[in-house]
């Protein structure tokens, strides 16, 4: 299926910064639009805390995400 927008949701150490819940109410969020096809886009920038491995975990359940991780340079 064509896909009509990617949504681009960019991390790092999400779950070091306790920000676990909002990742995923941002993951659910951008699966539940209606009217369009979604492709989610998780930029990680080489975590260390266990959020890649949270982010490989949702991707698998759900099946149409695309995961980049690695060491960026920032802004």
């Amino acid at each position: 299926m064509p896909v009509d927008v990617t949504v681009i949701t960019v991390v790092r150490n999400a779950l070091e910064k306790g920000r676990r819940r909002m990742l995923l109410q941002n993951l659910d969020s951008v699966q539940k639009q209606i009217g369009v096809v979604v492709e989610p886009l998780l930029i990680d920038g080489a975590s260390c805390d266990g959020t890649l491995t949270l982010l490989r975990s949702y991707a698998q359940d759900v099946g149409n995400v695309r995961i980049y991780s690695g060491k960026d340079d920032g802004i």
